[in-house]
């Protein structure tokens, strides 16, 4: 299977570059409890958004 695809090329939606800050907040299973961080957003196409953030996540959450 020697395929050498550009995945750049065929996606359904194309990938732009950005920058700007988000805010994370996500509510965990069993005792509630809210989490919250800011991150960073990286990339956004319409199939989505890439955001980096620094959070520690309790297993299952």
């Amino acid at each position: 299977m020697g395929l050498d695809l550009d995945f750049a090329t065929i996606r359904r939606c194309p990938r732009f570059a950005a920058d700007f800050v988000v805010h994370v907040r996500l509510r965990t299973q069993g005792p509630t409890k809210v989490l919250a961080c800011e991150g960073q957003g990286t990339d956004i196409s319409g199939g989505g958004l890439a955001v980096n953030a620094d959070i520690d996540l309790p297993v299952g959450a």
